[in-house]
């Protein structure tokens, strides 16, 4: 099989799609690829490991031509490289002061309103309907301190359990809209360029982010992330430090070159992402579920078991630059820092959380709601089963 001339023909249907959506460009593909075509490679893909590797990787190399042809003005190539190469990266003191100022005066206030204490996690919901939140968000963004002044202000927490320490307040729950201060990071032209490149969009497309998260990771006693992939294929995040980080301060750990299925493990893992769910396992997997998956975990193993990875790290090991992740040792990249700096990762490589001591992180996470690259949606048309 020529995988070569497989990716080749997909990147063809996306130049020529005439948007960059998923809907048109599955439309651009079908027009490159009969029906057959994609029903046989559908089959091949889904049973034979050797195949899916074959084809992943092809794609990994056209992808890396793809970004590292482009670069960001005003910053290093050594971005876009080691975003390839690692699947992690660093820019320091990339937000101005002022967006992280603005976030975190917005973060206090709804900390005073919730007195969450220890152990707490859940989700934060505003006392406004998200339609009109979204439909009334100028009013929001410049009023939003009169607004959470006022004493009949009050918003909730929607507990989750177990209490791990982790609060969100996703701009999902909010109708699209970021929260004042997250809402000028989206369009730094770092953030707008860094996610628009790694989506593999034209050089005057600006991909816009459409989610973020507002965090808080307070101090408890279970980790709020056990190892894991968000997805098998190339998703973008940007962590946007709001205070300084330490080992103490619950870093983000991530295992570099893990998003590129170049060992045993690896390769295992996004083949039974890519293949495995739990309402395929009755008819195909005769009901077993991976013995190193975390047993109630969603409907595809992403989640390690933390019996299979260990992920009560304790702070003095947090900074090792190497660490035994399941049956593999990786180099560890923690997302340690100052405020403001930002870190940019591939969700496909294997990633955790970390307990905090004595004091909380804060952060913003952003991420794009639609997953528009051409490796993705193609091996999405490949895990449609018929």
């Amino acid at each position: 099989m020529n995988f070569r001339k497989i990716v080749d023909r997909v990147y063809s249907a996306w130049n020529s799609a005439s948007e960059k959506t998923t809907k048109i460009f599955h439309q651009s593909l079908l027009s490159e690829f009969d029906k057959q075509e994609i029903a046989d490679l559908q089959n091949q893909v889904f049973y034979d490991k050797g195949v899916f590797l074959d084809l992943y990787r092809e794609f990994d190399k056209r992808r890396a031509a793809s970004i590292l042809s482009q670069s960001i003005e005003g910053y290093s190539q050594k971005i876009l490289e080691d975003l390839v190469n690692v699947g992690i990266t660093k820019v320091e003191r990339a937000v101005p002061q002022k967006d992280v100022e603005e976030i975190l005066e917005f973060q206090d206030r709804l900390q005073a309103t919730m007195k969450p204490g220890y152990g707490v996690s859940g989700y934060i919901d505003l006392p406004f309907p998200p339609h009109v939140l979204a439909h009334q968000k100028d009013v929001f963004y410049t009023q939003w301190r009169e607004i959470l002044s006022n004493e009949n202000f009050s918003c909730s927490l929607k507990a989750t359990w177990p209490n791990d320490g982790q609060v969100r307040l996703q701009s999902k729950g909010m109708g699209g809209v970021h929260p004042p201060g997250v809402n000028n990071m989206v369009s730094r032209p770092l953030i707008t360029q860094v996610f628009s490149i790694f989506g593999e969009m034209n050089r005057d497309t600006i991909k816009q982010v459409g989610r973020s998260n507002t965090e808080f990771i307070y101090p408890a006693i279970v980790n709020h992330n056990t190892w894991h992939r968000d997805l098998m294929t190339p998703q973008l995040k940007a962590m946007i430090l709001l205070r300084d980080v330490d080992e103490n301060t619950a870093p983000m750990l991530y295992a570099a070159g893990s998003h590129l299925a170049e060992n045993a493990q690896d390769q295992m893992h996004l083949y039974d992402i890519f293949r495995m769910s739990k309402d395929r396992l009755p008819k195909i997997y005769g009901g077993k579920w991976p013995s190193y998956a975390k047993p109630h975990a969603i409907d595809v193993p992403y989640f390690l078991s933390p019996d299979f990875a260990n992920t009560d790290i304790p702070p003095k090991n947090r900074l090792s630059s190497n660490l035994t992740v399941g049956e593999n040792d990786y180099q560890i990249v923690a997302c340690t820092g100052k405020a403001g700096d930002v870190v940019f990762f591939d969700t496909a490589g294997l990633h955790c959380g970390t307990r905090a001591h004595f004091q909380e992180r804060r952060n913003v996470s952003l991420s794009d709601d639609v997953y528009t690259n051409p490796k993705h949606v193609f091996f999405e048309i490949l895990d449609k089963l018929t």
